[in-house]
């Protein structure tokens, strides 16, 4: 199954359009990433960017680790150094870095959203939670609570 029809399986039908990196006029009704050298590069360049600005923090060092295998080829695109390689893990035809693309492709759907709605629900934790107790403790450690 594609990601596209998964998508529309789940019930998600606002996420993520083809024709978003081409223009409403060649919108298609299938969710999913319109993959080709041109929306790649774009992709891979705005991820590439949001990471070095702190607009998208991924912790996961394995996903982190796959964006250091894409490079620039001769013909100036963006393509994943194993692409011609070794035998991809998911079991595509071809490794491009399913991993990274798949975070390149979640900070595109985070900027058309828009973050402030995203941060808005990640700042509310639960009281109580571990991201409440690190935000205590990280509020003490900067003085901040003068109850603490």
């Amino acid at each position: 199954m594609n990601t596209g029809k998964a998508i529309l399986e789940l019930g998600y039908r606002h996420v993520l359009e083809r024709g978003d990196a081409q223009g409403a006029a060649r919108r298609e009704a299938s969710p999913g990433w319109a993959n080709n050298p041109r929306t790649q590069r774009e992709l891979l360049e705005d991820y590439r960017s949001a990471l070095r600005k702190g607009e998208f923090v991924n912790r996961s060092a394995a996903a982190l680790d796959q964006c250091r295998s894409f490079r620039f080829t001769a013909a100036g695109q963006v393509e994943h150094a194993m692409v011609t390689g070794a035998a991809d893990p998911s079991g595509a035809r071809a490794n491009h870095g399913d991993q990274a693309m798949a975070d390149a492709i979640l900070n595109r759907m985070l900027r058309k959203m828009g973050r402030s709605e995203f941060l808005k629900v990640a700042e509310e934790c639960p009281v109580g939670s571990l991201q409440w107790r690190r935000d205590m403790r990280e509020a003490k450690r900067k003085g901040e609570l003068a109850w603490a």
